[in-house]
């Protein structure tokens, strides 16, 4: 069945209803028309008046976010001048040397460098250098917003090697890596090739990298870091070929060559998997990024210490090398640059704060003598007995040797703990004394043939007083702490 377009019903029925309507054939109203007009007129006018009052409206709220801006930025300006500048690291501001922003560092000589120890008392005599570091935005992946903003550096040398003791600020002690947990980590470089940029070198334009990770320290310090250390309270029936037993821990229970099958990493040789790490610091070179290599042998050994929310790292190295991979630290002035990573802010790779070339010049003259006064700082409140409390980081600290116990019998041949740091605090009423020193086994238990730690301050009761226990008729009082005791 066809239908005509041209008779369909529903077209018939339109053109009927249009010509049924007389309206719509009839001339318009003049008087329609001028009252249309007057409409659309008013109608503009009350257009026109509502883009302006939205005009005017918008100009009073940017005028006041410009002037509540600008006043946000002058409080802020005003806060920062009158906010107290960020403490020196404890271990560091006992040195006598106001530090520098800018010139080169002063690589001070000592008679002997001796072990890599951040609390050395060397170090309390070094000039001091900060250095303020820079967002990585060259490299993807970047980071815009630093969470580290500066360091101080120091320089030390002898006969034969140099030494550098760097300090930053650091609240979180991140020594421990898994997924989404990072290591705290410092570097330092230097040119290999003259004209090195500073960024990892160039092609044919090298530099060496000086690298410590606060979980190789832990390695060191206490054993190789792995899952049983992250998470205690796993269990595993078995590994095979392990020896011993559960927990298995690592390498200890791997000693076997089949045993560590479970290990590609090792296996491999991939140098972050090295179960007898001897060192926190590796060695590497650079030409360009992309380019970073470790070096085969290494010289440079390192230490770190993290204590009141400071880490405080030496690298120690020798002046002269015949690797031809190693910097040439011999000349009498140089450069030096300078990376570091917060863990706890996801700091890893190429997500890093930096430093370009700071000058430094190896000094002939001797360093200057430590500061031999305890410096006492005043508190408002004196905290209760917490050696952590964090009104500690902010009193300066004095290095005190100590000597061995020759004058009465029994004597001591020789001392087994070289020096203890003192620190001071005062509220006007009383006084806190806070002395740290080293001592890797804690002894608290006494028994036939076993002895406690302990430690003692003494102070004259007369400006006359021998500081050994006093003399006849010039007393002197003594303050004894015992683990036992604690």
């Amino acid at each position: 069945m066809s239908v005509d377009p041209e008779s369909s019903p529903s077209e018939a029925d339109s053109e009927a209803s249009l010509s049924a309507n007389p309206a719509a054939d009839a001339p318009a109203d003049p008087d329609d028309e001028g009252s249309s007009a007057a409409s659309a007129q008013a109608l503009r006018v009350q257009l026109l008046l509502a883009a302006a009052c939205l005009v005017a409206v918008v100009g009073i709220v940017a005028s006041a976010w410009a002037a509540g801006m600008s006043s946000l930025r002058e409080r802020r300006a005003a806060k920062a001048e009158d906010a107290p500048a960020a403490p020196e690291p404890a271990a560091a501001s006992a040195s006598r040397t106001a530090p520098a922003d800018d010139g080169p560092l002063q690589v001070v000589r000592v008679p002997r460098l001796g072990e890599d120890d951040p609390d050395a008392p060397l170090w309390d005599g070094a000039p001091i250098r900060r250095v303020s570091f820079l967002p990585q935005t060259l490299a993807r992946p970047q980071l815009p917003d630093p969470s580290v903003r500066q360091l101080s550096v120091q320089g030390a040398r002898d006969e034969q090697r140099v030494a550098f003791r760097v300090t930053w600020r650091d609240p979180s002690r991140d020594e421990n890596v898994e997924v989404n947990r990072f290591t705290d980590a410092v570097a330092i470089g230097f040119p290999i090739d003259e004209n090195a940029p500073p960024m990892m070198g160039a092609k044919g334009l090298r530099m060496q990298i000086l690298y410590w990770k606060a979980l190789w320290q832990k390695d060191i310090d206490e054993h190789f870091q792995d899952v049983q250390d992250l998470h205690p309270n796993f269990w595993s029936d078995l590994y095979w070929f392990a020896e011993g037993e559960f927990p298995y821990p690592v390498p200890q229970a791997f000693q076997r060559p089949e045993s560590r099958q479970w290990f590609p990493a090792q296996q491999a040789g991939n140098p972050m998997a090295d179960f007898e790490r001897e060192q926190p610091v590796q060695e590497l070179f650079a030409e360009g990024w992309g380019s970073l290599t470790p070096q085969q042998e290494s010289v440079t050994t390192a230490k770190g210490r993290w204590r009141d929310g400071y880490w405080s790292v030496v690298f120690s190295r020798p002046l002269a090398s015949e690797d031809p991979l190693d910097a040439d630290l011999e000349r009498a002035q140089g450069q030096i640059a300078f990376a570091a990573w917060n863990g706890s802010a996801g700091n890893r790779g190429a997500r890093k704060q930096w430093a370009g070339w700071v000058p430094y010049e190896l000094s002939d003259a001797p360093a200057p003598a430590p500061a031999r006064a305890l410096n006492v700082h005043s508190v408002t409140l004196l905290p209760e007995d917490d050696p952590a409390a964090p009104a500690w980081a902010e009193a300066p600290s004095l290095g005190v040797p100590l000597m061995p116990q020759q004058m009465t019998r029994p004597q001591q041949a020789s001392g087994t703990i070289s020096y203890v740091r003192v620190r001071a605090l005062s509220d006007g009423e009383r006084l806190s004394l806070r002395v740290t020193w080293r001592d890797p086994q804690p002894d608290h238990h006494v028994e036939v043939g076993r002895f406690c730690d302990a430690v003692a301050v003494g102070f004259p009761l007369d400006p006359e007083t021998p500081p050994m226990m006093g003399a006849k008729d010039l007393p002197m009082q003594i303050l004894y702490w015992k683990a036992l005791w604690q």
